[in-house]
């Protein structure tokens, strides 16, 4: 090998060399685009979850020590419009999906047999806890409500969405239990919007578009005799 060959091989890997330097740049900032905005959207989407069943625990349980039905309603109301519009709600980026007063909650009225809810307790928790043994890396945690989930109670009757409870039906606490429920449904906003992007970004939840969030809580009734008012 020549010197003349030596300098040409020399001077083509140190090209090679400066290209490679050359593209390290844009492809670190693809990486950073691809992985950290998703990420950070995701960490809201968290948020968001946590604020829903923030919203639909407080309510329920401002709603199970009113005196009246109304009351109940106005609590729970108060309580998600306290919070929609908190500095939590905000930083949650979540959006109300119809509801009473169009504040993303519901309230229904749940009325079971005293036995039954008895006999139902024990037979729930012996079901857990044989469902966690044969499942165990299956969690409770749920992202949505089914729509089966939405019409069962812990009861044999279901009232609602804020209504009172019928007169007709009469309150009697030695024979039945009573409960309030609380249905809160919610959109949770991407902090980072990629709807324009291609690849039909703009379908993908939490990337493109917004995920509806629902959550029930249940709250036993203070003061049944204030349900019908």
């Amino acid at each position: 090998m020549t010197s003349q060959d030596a300098k040409r091989v020399f001077k083509n890997s140190r090209n090679n060399h400066g290209n490679a330097i050359a593209e390290t740049g844009p492809m670190l900032y693809v990486l950073f685009f691809l992985l950290f905005f998703p990420l950070i959207n995701l960490l809201s989407f968290s948020w968001g979850v946590a604020t829903v069943h923030l919203i639909a625990n407080n309510a329920a349980r401002q709603a199970g020590s009113a005196s009246s039905n109304t009351e109940a309603m106005n609590q729970m109301s108060n309580q998600a419009k306290s919070i929609v519009f908190s500095g939590i709600g905000q930083f949650a980026n979540i959006k109300p999906v119809g509801g009473y007063r169009n504040l993303g909650v519901d309230l229904y009225i749940d009325r079971a047999e005293v036995d039954k809810v008895t006999d139902s307790s024990k037979n729930n928790t012996s079901n857990t806890v044989n469902d966690s043994q044969s499942n165990p890396d299956e969690g409770s945690f749920k992202f949505a409500v089914s729509q089966e989930e939405k019409n069962s109670t812990f009861s044999e009757s279901h009232y609602g969405p804020n209504k009172s409870y019928p007169k007709s039906e009469g309150i009697d606490r030695k024979k039945y239990a009573y409960a309030f429920k609380v249905m809160a449904k919610y959109e949770v906003m991407p902090l980072f919007n990629f709807s324009s992007m291609p690849f039909g970004l703009s379908q993908v939840p939490m990337l493109g578009k917004a995920a509806i969030i629902e959550h029930c809580a249940i709250s036993n009734v203070e003061h049944p005799e204030g349900l019908c008012n």
